[in-house]
């Protein structure tokens, strides 16, 4: 299925029948408070989902992005999504193939994604909460979102 069948197909799924694309291809759906973004990736026959996160607190912050790069490890605590970073904001995204894809794959695409997005919100607001509360040691673990233990490993 083509990227714009694609996604018009599931925002009709969703009650929305004016869906934009602007010049660059990018839809954007607003989902509780957040905003969700869609593009192609034409070379790649993908679409890119993304959101923002969060904007981190200034303190730690090499402490935040080691808790979110060893989350990334194996997509252990990010079903394979990635975080980045522009400025001072936090973005999660993931890439899809546009093969097979249709609007009711879409739909479970995004559900598991936003409720990820939220998950990491929450995070990152108790690693602000932890800031505050305690003398500058916020946690040294990252957050128990994934499976197995610090590698991403599970003992069979």
């Amino acid at each position: 299925m083509e990227y714009r069948e694609l996604v018009g197909g599931f925002a009709v799924g969703l009650g929305v029948t004016d869906l934009a694309f602007d010049e660059d291809g990018v839809a954007r759906l607003a989902a509780d408070d957040m905003v969700i973004s869609f593009m192609e990736v034409p070379e790649r026959r993908a679409i890119l989902t993304w959101a923002k996160v969060a904007t981190p607190p200034p303190e730690n912050l090499t402490q935040l992005y080691k808790i979110l790069l060893d989350a990334m490890f194996m997509g252990r605590a990010t079903q394979g999504a990635t975080f980045s970073c522009e400025g001072d904001t936090i973005y999660l995204h993931r890439m899809d193939g546009l093969v097979d894809l249709d609007p009711e794959g879409l739909s479970k695409i995004v559900e598991e994604f936003l409720n990820l997005v939220e998950k990491w919100r929450d995070v990152i607001q108790s690693f602000r909460a932890d800031e505050t509360e305690s003398s500058g040691d916020a946690a040294e673990e990252p957050p128990a979102l994934g499976m197995g233990g610090p590698s991403g490993f599970m003992q069979v």
